[in-house]
């Protein structure tokens, strides 16, 4: 993760970005809506389900009551008396009310969400009051109702009693029939007169509103900045899995993440772009840096292979020349004092010499090229083969601690050639570039050569800089026979 994270740190962020993006596109694009509420306290009142009649200390039927009456408030009896108040159609197209009853309560919340603020407030102050004007109107209903039936009951009394009455002033007996019923009738016209006094005197009030809708501040819905950030996070996960899903699948060498690479150790890494080593520039950084990396593929050879072996340098795709590297890891073997020549069989780039910015006429005086003696390999590499140049190899095995040759890239003909003539090979190996499968078919391929792998030398850039003047104030170099070719 950590190297994921570190390589693909750019790819998390701009995912980071991008989900944040996406996440305030979605707040503006998606329908705002508001919601206003209203508190309505209900009393009770005859002709509704909230009545004088239920016993409110039943706390099932007081329940009931209120759920029913909750209820009520989305019918169209009183969406069509909201309207009226509103002046408009309610709920409009995209508007929804809704209400509610806090526990143990007779307060009845009703809310109302719209599209805009001034809507959402209208509308919830509107369905209060309609749903008041409702209740207002069932126990009016009611009281009406009720007031007519007991006045035509108290009709039919009065008829009744005068009956009763004429019956009984013929009889003197007060036990009689006639004289029981005049006193029956009399007693349910008092009782009717008393019902309808009771039923004026009924309260029709339905109820307060206790809090009146206020226009709303804040959309609903999660907040736009809650959105960017999840959309950020979001993104970063996103991001993370990527970059993990991409550490996991890149097969590229890199010298932060590992020391062995299919078995084979990195014997160094340069961490400036490789150049044409030149010990005496104490002042350059990169120049002390590059001169620190041959010291350790120094050691490195030293101490796995012995002296009088041929080892030879080839490159993995991306190809890097190598004349540049063997001449550089020569010249760190003769400033350790061990006897050293380079030979440059790499026919796929500009020679060493060239490279180096000599002739071969300019380094026939004996002074050699900065005292590293610099052998050419004449003719093609399919004449490398000849017992002249084998010869030649096993004499400077015996007067070289050291013979460096500089091949072709790996898996060329030139390159399978250059390796054949070696006791060993050094690996070159594009940071960043090249992969563990070719460092796994090149180790294969040396095996199969006789040439194993020592390991990897892991370069970046290679400059080829001219140092003519340079090798003529370098120090502290032996001096050693003059350059010359291969079949010399």
């Amino acid at each position: 993760m950590r190297a994921a994270v570190r390589r693909y740190f750019p790819v998390v962020i701009v995912c980071a970005l991008l989900g944040g993006v996406a996440g305030f596109g979605f707040s503006k694009l998606s329908p705002k809506s508001f919601t206003a509420s209203a508190s309505v306290l209900l009393r009770p009142s005859p002709g509704n389900s909230l009545s004088p009649q239920i016993g409110l200390s039943n706390a099932n039927q007081l329940t009931i009551a209120m759920t029913t009456e909750v209820s009520l408030v989305t019918t169209p009896v009183v969406a069509a008396k909201a309207s009226s108040l509103a002046g408009g159609s309610l709920p409009a197209t995209g508007d929804a009310v809704a209400a509610t009853v806090p526990p143990s309560t007779q307060i009845v919340v009703v809310s109302y969400t719209a599209p805009t603020a001034t809507r959402a407030e209208a509308g919830a102050n509107a369905y209060a009051k309609a749903f008041l004007s409702f209740r207002a109107s069932n126990a009016k209903a009611a009281t009406d109702a009720q007031t007519k039936s007991l006045q035509s009951q108290l009709k039919a009394a009065d008829a009744a009693l005068k009956t009763a009455a004429a019956q009984a002033a013929s009889d003197t007996d007060p036990r009689s029939y006639a004289a029981q019923e005049l006193q029956l009738y009399a007693e349910r016209v008092a009782s009717l007169n008393n019902s309808i006094s009771t039923a004026g005197t009924v309260s029709l009030d339905p109820g307060t509103v206790i809090r009146t809708g206020v226009l709303p501040t804040t959309e609903n819905g999660v907040p736009g900045w809650v959105l960017v950030a999840a959309g950020a996070i979001l993104g970063m996960v996103l991001g993370l899995l990527a970059a993990v899903a991409r550490q996991l699948g890149d097969k590229r060498i890199r010298s932060a993440d590992t020391t062995v690479v299919e078995g084979l150790p990195i014997l160094a890494a340069a961490a400036v772009p490789m150049q044409v080593l030149d010990p005496s520039d104490a002042a350059s950084a990169d120049m002390q840096s590059l001169l620190e990396t041959f010291r350790q593929l120094r050691t490195a050879v030293t101490t796995s292979a012995g002296r009088g072996t041929v080892v030879a340098f080839t490159s993995l795709r991306p190809a890097k020349p190598t004349a540049v590297l063997a001449y550089n890891l020569t010249t760190t073997l003769t400033l350790a004092g061990y006897s050293a020549c380079v030979v440059d069989l790499d026919s796929s780039a500009p020679g060493l010499l060239e490279q180096l910015g000599a002739t071969a006429e300019s380094t026939g005086d004996g002074a050699g090229i900065a005292g590293v003696e610099v052998i050419r390999a004449d003719g093609q590499p399919h004449d490398f083969y000849n017992p002249e140049v084998r010869t030649r190899l096993e004499k400077l095995r015996a007067t070289n601690d050291f013979t460096i040759l500089a091949a072709a890239p790996c898996g060329t003909a030139d390159g399978d050639v250059g390796a054949s003539l070696a006791d060993a090979t050094v690996l070159v190996a594009s940071e960043n570039r090249s992969t563990v499968p070719g460092v796994r078919l090149a180790r294969e391929r040396m095996l199969r050569l006789g040439a194993p792998s020592l390991g990897l030398l892991l370069v970046g850039r290679v400059v080829a800089t001219s140092h003519r003047k340079a090798a003529s104030t370098r120090v502290g170099a032996p001096a050693v026979p003059d350059s010359h070719a291969l079949r010399d």
